[in-house]
């Protein structure tokens, strides 16, 4: 397991539920930590280069639900990226 970077953007002490988009053994994931709806958590390889989108939805009180997360799988980076560009400049609209 030597070489490879693991991310983590917000925290928390303990999380009800929990979700992984890609694969551990690879080590090209995303894993997602929740306390009810609200994700509070996200860590990952940063293979797929969402960890800013995500580390900016934290900040900016614009993640997404634990099962939106679950519903949208592979594109829910993509869509939260967009809800951020439009929240920050609605010209992106």
């Amino acid at each position: 397991m030597y070489g490879h970077t693991i991310q983590q953007v917000g925290s928390c002490d303990w999380f009800s539920d929990s979700y992984v988009i890609g694969d551990f053994e690879n080590m090209d994931f995303t894993a997602f930590y929740a306390k009810g709806q609200n994700v509070y958590k996200v860590v990952g390889s940063n293979k797929q280069g969402d960890m800013p989108v995500w580390n900016e939805a934290l900040r900016l009180g614009l993640m997404p639900s634990i099962d939106t997360i679950k519903t949208n799988d592979k594109e829910a980076a993509k869509l939260t990226e967009k809800k951020i560009r439009v929240s920050v400049d609605p010209r992106f609209l």
